[in-house]
């Protein structure tokens, strides 16, 4: 159920040049999803807990996009000996 806060963030966001869309219709189907990503200029992300706890940088969607070719900007969860921060994913600190 949405709430008036739920409202007043999207209308923020949406004001912000946002575009919000429902997963249904972006992921509904493999080659939605996968003309999603495409269509897409990248992918801005900002950390879940769970994410922080085991200080993992990427999920399932953000390999889709590196895989399309498309820049990843993803919250910096901890150190990683295995994923550099260059080459189209950078890591942010804050």
């Amino acid at each position: 159920m949405k709430t008036e806060k739920d409202m007043q963030d999207r209308n923020e966001l949406e004001n912000r040049g946002w575009r919000i869309c429902h997963s249904r219709d972006v992921a509904g189907t493999p080659e939605a999803y996968q003309t999603y990503i495409q269509s897409s200029r990248g992918e801005f992300k900002c950390a879940k807990p769970s994410y922080i706890k085991m200080q993992t940088l990427i999920s399932d969607r953000t390999v889709c996009y590196l895989a399309s070719g498309k820049p990843v900007v993803v919250q910096h969860t901890g150190p990683s000996s295995l994923l550099p921060n260059d080459e189209g994913m950078f890591v942010s600190r804050r």
